[in-house]
């Protein structure tokens, strides 16, 4: 598991202590895409490309994190 993992893993773990119910995000055109999903979805994140950009946006992450 890598730096970036482990962060990730840490403030979840934060957030659901914390009463922290739900996480968002998203990928942004500036991302290397399949690697950026790829690494979400390792943690457990869904992801929801939008139909056309938005910004620089080109995609909803989501983790839900009640038990």
């Amino acid at each position: 598991m890598g730096i970036g993992s482990k962060i990730v893993k840490y403030f979840i773990k934060y957030f659901k202590e914390n009463g922290i119910e739900e996480i968002y995000g998203e990928i942004s055109d500036r991302d290397d895409y399949e690697k950026v999903v790829n690494f979400w979805k390792k943690l457990g994140f869904t992801i929801s490309p939008y139909p056309e950009k938005i910004g620089t946006s080109l995609a909803k992450i989501h983790l839900n994190i009640i038990n």
